[in-house]
C-alpha cells in the first residue's frame, strides 16, 4: 500500500495547474474539428453525470495517418511515425434520455469539441483514473451517412487529419526544442516553430471532485514545413534574431492538422521535456496571424491614422496648431453661405456654387458632431471625436 501512496503521490506532482478565471487573453478554449468512430456510448442517469448538464459520456477514435512530406523529413519528431489512433472520453450536453444506443455506437460522426490532449485526473467509480477529454456541444455532433454515389463508394473509410484553432502564446520556459538536426530540428525549423501554450475549459462538476472545474494548459507544437517548396523560401527567410517563433510571450492565431504527438525524448532538451502525462500535438500550420507587439504609452489612447494627412499640414505642427489651422478652413467655408448663386449664362453650375452646396450638405452633419462633443466633454474618447470632425474638412 505504501508503494500505492508513494505513486500516487508523484503523479499528484504531475497534475496540471487549473486556473478557475481565464487567464486572459485566452478566453476562447481550444477546438478540434475531425472525423471519429463512437466504439462505445452511455446515456447515465443524474445520479451518475461527472458533469453538470452533460448527459452523455462516450469513446471517440480518431485514426491520424502521417504525410509523406512528414514522414520522408521529420518522422523522427514523431511519436508514432506510421499513424496512430487518438482516444478521447467525451462529454456532451443532451437533454433527455430518448435516444438508443444504437444511434450512437459503432457509427462515424463530424466533431467539433474542445480537446484537452494531456492525461487529467478524474473521480472513478472506485478510485482517480486518467485520461483524456473532450467536451462537445449539442449542435457539434453531427451522424456521417452511408454513401451512396457510386464513384465514392470504396472511400467510406477515408478521413482526413484533425483541424485544429487555437490562440495560443508562444512559450520558452517549460517546454525547450533540443538542437537535433538528425530529426529536421534544425536552426531554420526553429525559426519557423515554436511551443506554443493555449487552454481547455472543464465544466462544473455534478458528482465526484476531480478533474476541478476551470481552465487546462495545453501545450502544443506548430510549425511551418520548410521542406514543401511554396514554403521553402519563407522559412529560409525567418532569422533566429528577428523570427517572432522564437519570441516568448509573442501571442498568435492559428489554425493547422494535427499530425500526431511529438517524441518527447528526440524533439525536448533534457530538463525541458514533458512528464509522463502530458502530450504535446504536432500541427503543421495552415494559417498563422501574429498579435501586434506594439508597445503604447500606458494610460493614453493612441490614435493611429492622422486625420490632417492630406491638408498640408506638417507632422511638426501641434496638436493644437492643427486644430487652429482647421478652425481657419472651417471659417473660409462658411464665408461660402454669404455667396449667391451667380447667373454666368450656362447651364453649369460655378465651381463656387459647387463649393457652397457641398458645403450646405456636411453643415448640418457639423452641427451634431459640435452639440455631442459638448455632450462628451471630458471623456476619453473626446479627441477622436474632435479629429474626426476636422477630418471632414481635409478631405
Amino acid at each position: 500500500m505504501a508503494s500505492d501512496d508513494q505513486k500516487m503521490d508523484l503523479l499528484k506532482g504531475m497534475w496540471p495547474v487549473v486556473h478557475s478565471t481565464p487567464p486572459k487573453p485566452w478566453t476562447v478554449p481550444l477546438v478540434m474539428t475531425t472525423v471519429a468512430k463512437m466504439p462505445f456510448a452511455e446515456l447515465p442517469g443524474r445520479g451518475k453525470n461527472l458533469f453538470k448538464h452533460h448527459r452523455m459520456e462516450a469513446s471517440l477514435e480518431i485514426p491520424i495517418g502521417v504525410p509523406s512530406w512528414l514522414l520522408d523529413d521529420f518522422s523522427g519528431m514523431l511519436q508514432c511515425p506510421g499513424g496512430e489512433t487518438l482516444n478521447l472520453t467525451m462529454y456532451r450536453f443532451h437533454f433527455g434520455n430518448s435516444l438508443s444506443l444504437q444511434d450512437w455506437e459503432d457509427q462515424r460522426f463530424h466533431v467539433t469539441c474542445n480537446p484537452h490532449f494531456s492525461l487529467v485526473p478524474y473521480t472513478g467509480e472506485a478510485a482517480i483514473d486518467y485520461a483524456r477529454m473532450a467536451f462537445v456541444k449539442d449542435y457539434g455532433l453531427q451522424a456521417i451517412g452511408v454513401r451512396t454515389c457510386p464513384d465514392l463508394s470504396s472511400m467510406s473509410s477515408v478521413t482526413s487529419p484533425p483541424l485544429i484553432q487555437f490562440f495560443g502564446i508562444v512559450d520558452t520556459s517549460k517546454l525547450t526544442l533540443a538542437e537535433n538536426p538528425g530529426i529536421g530540428l534544425d536552426n531554420t525549423t526553429r525559426n519557423c516553430s515554436a511551443i506554443f501554450l493555449t487552454w481547455s475549459k472543464f465544466p462544473n462538476l455534478e458528482n465526484g471532485v476531480k478533474p476541478e472545474t476551470g481552465w487546462y494548459p495545453n501545450y502544443v507544437y506548430a510549425m511551418l514545413p520548410k521542406t514543401k517548396p511554396h514554403l521553402t523560401k519563407k522559412c529560409q527567410d525567418y532569422k533566429a534574431d528577428s523570427t517572432p517563433f522564437r519570441k516568448h510571450g509573442r501571442k498568435a492565431y492559428i489554425r493547422g492538422y494535427m499530425h500526431g504527438f511529438c517524441h518527447k525524448v528526440n524533439m525536448f532538451a533534457e530538463g525541458g521535456r514533458p512528464n509522463n502525462l502530458e502530450f504535446v500535438p504536432f500541427v503543421e500550420i495552415v494559417e498563422v496571424d501574429w498579435a501586434s507587439d506594439a508597445k503604447s504609452t500606458p494610460g493614453k489612447r493612441k490614435i493611429t491614422f492622422d486625420p490632417f494627412a492630406n491638408s498640408g499640414m506638417g507632422p511638426s505642427l501641434t496638436f493644437e496648431e492643427k486644430l487652429a489651422k482647421a478652425d481657419q478652413t472651417t471659417e473660409r467655408s462658411n464665408n461660402l453661405d454669404e455667396l449667391g448663386d451667380q447667373d454666368d449664362g450656362t447651364d453649369e453650375p460655378s465651381p463656387t456654387v459647387v463649393k457652397r452646396r457641398n458645403w450646405v450638405e456636411v453643415k448640418g452633419l457639423q452641427q451634431n458632431v459640435d452639440e455631442y462633443m459638448l455632450r462628451m466633454e471630458g471623456e476619453d474618447f473626446g479627441v477622436c471625436l474632435l479629429a474626426a470632425r476636422f477630418s471632414l474638412f481635409c478631405t
